[in-house]
């Protein structure tokens, strides 16, 4: 009779256990309620006229530094460095470092 007692107790436990886990499975975080708020914040943030994200202008770039911007399209469009460095093989170590 007490083996029953114990099987049951721990039946019920894992049952509500297991429940609780799956309650808990369908709420959601904080992360995922935010997520993209900060990404979106930020282009808010840098955009001059935010009318343009969603209906661009045909209107030139009125106050920007003609050097300063002939720099920034001149880095854009400078070649990049050789990558060589990309042929060489990638190596996964797994455990503890120095073990054998």
């Amino acid at each position: 009779m007490k083996m029953r007692a114990i099987v049951a107790t721990t039946l019920v436990a894992t049952a509500v256990a297991a429940s609780a886990l799956m309650i808990g499975g369908c709420t959601s975080s904080a992360v995922d309620r935010e997520y993209g708020k900060a990404t979106h914040q930020m282009v808010q943030a840098q955009v001059y006229r935010p009318e343009t994200l969603s209906q661009p202008s045909d209107r030139p770039v009125e106050g920007v530094d003609p050097d300063s911007a002939k720099a920034a399209v001149d880095a854009m469009r400078k070649d990049t460095a050789e990558r060589t460095h990309s042929n060489q093989p990638i190596i996964f170590t797994y455990g503890a470092a120095g073990s054998q």
